[in-house]
């Protein structure tokens, strides 16, 4: 910024002085350097809606760790300490905002928003093949698995089958896309086949 500073006397005659000063916010020398943040948790852009989630980040400046004056907050739900709990204002598919603020030397500091996307809703997935109660000959044979997920994505499809009405599952293998297959070689008997799927942000359907 240019200042011009102008006195004229009684009679007329002016004199003027100019100042060219140079503002750099935050990087003075008393103390309102800001800090530098850096969010760890949550470590993904999906947080699972109806559930808590551990908030942590660093602040730091010159050295110094500020990160125990962190104060948390969101656009949604409630906050106790570093725990956020997503309640029934954080819709589905809303995008909501947390921030991390520290307050020091008297001045209050936050970092940029993070944008954090919310899932309330399981993913679905369906067995496409083979059938119910369908019957085999031939070993081995494939299982074909599909499912989708509105918001996060899937992260991944287990498959597992239990033998002759057994309580227990044995895992027959994982399909880590929408939609897949896994070999499967069992040996003679009555299986149910069972589809996890698992969202991103770890919600499950079967």
């Amino acid at each position: 910024s240019v200042i011009t500073v102008e006195v004229e006397d009684s009679v007329g005659y002016v004199t003027t002085r100019t100042l060219t000063l140079t503002f750099n916010a935050g990087t003075d020398n008393g103390g309102a350097v800001a800090p530098t943040f850096t969010w760890l948790s949550p470590a993904s852009d999906f947080v699972k809606g109806g559930g808590s989630v551990t908030l942590r980040a660093t602040a730091t400046r010159n050295g110094q760790d500020l990160s125990s004056q962190i104060v948390y907050t969101a656009t949604c739900g409630t906050i106790s300490g570093n725990v956020w709990t997503l309640g029934a204002d954080c819709a589905d598919g809303s995008k909501q905002s947390v921030t991390a603020t520290v307050t020091d030397g008297g001045r209050s500091f936050s970092s940029p928003a993070r944008v954090i996307t919310v899932d309330a809703s399981d993913p679905t997935v369906q067995i496409t093949s083979p059938q119910q109660g369908q019957s085999f000959t031939q070993n081995p044979i494939k299982i074909s698995v599909t499912g989708t997920d509105a918001v996060s994505g899937l992260d991944r499809i287990l498959v597992e089958a239990s033998r002759d009405g057994g309580a227990s599952y044995t895992q027959v293998g994982v399909v880590t896309a929408a939609s897949g297959e896994v070999t499967w070689a069992p040996m003679n008997g009555t299986y149910t086949l069972r589809a996890t799927a698992t969202d991103k942000t770890g919600r499950t359907s079967s």
